[in-house]
Formats: C-alpha cells, structure tokens, sequence
C-alpha cells in the first residue's frame, strides 16, 4: 500500500520538532556531511537528521531499513527519547520497505 508523501513529511516534521525540544537537533552541519566517505564517526542524531530523514522526506524511502531498531539501542529512554522512539516507530509504519512488498508464498 502507498501512503500519501504528506503523511511521512508530517510525521517528519514531529520527530524534528520533538529532537529540538530536547536539544538533539544540530543547527550547523556537523563537519561530516562535507565529507562522508572519509569520515564514518557520527552520532545517532545527526544519522537521523542528515542521512534518514531526508531520505525518507524526499521521497527515497524505498528499500530502507526500518529506524526504530537502529535507533533504539542509542536512546536513553530514562532521560530522553522515549517520544521519539515513538514517533519513528509511527514513521516506520507509514514507509514502504523492501520488507513488507515481498511476498511472503514459500
């Protein structure tokens, strides 16, 4: 099934709404996006924000992994990041991946 783009754009705009009401959100490119193929260290925030995101925001969403599992494991869901687990977790099931177009007949 596909989902109107203006239904990932929305949820999109939460989750960067919700990162910057918890300061996760970088208001200058980090000095990695300049140049990605050498440089590989990059916290989880800016791999949402400048890699995932985007992505998904432009259309480019097919065939991507779902954000949720990735994301998780570097939350502190003590201190922040809980509604924006959730949040991606909603994205997720608003994105078309590889996964959920295949067939599923052995």
């Amino acid at each position: 099934m596909q989902y109107p783009i203006n239904s990932i754009s929305t949820q999109i705009t939460r989750i960067e709404e919700a990162m910057r009401a918890e300061g996760l959100w970088s208001e200058k490119d980090p000095a990695w996006v300049g140049r990605y193929e050498t440089c590989v260290e990059m916290n989880v925030w800016q791999w949402l924000q400048y890699v995932q995101l985007p992505l998904r925001r432009t259309g480019h969403h097919q065939n991507l992994p779902f954000l949720a599992p990735a994301i998780s494991q570097h939350l502190d869901l003590q201190y922040r990041g809980e509604y924006i687990l959730q949040l991606i977790i909603e994205l997720d099931a608003i994105t078309p991946h590889a996964t959920t177009q295949q067939s599923r007949i052995k």
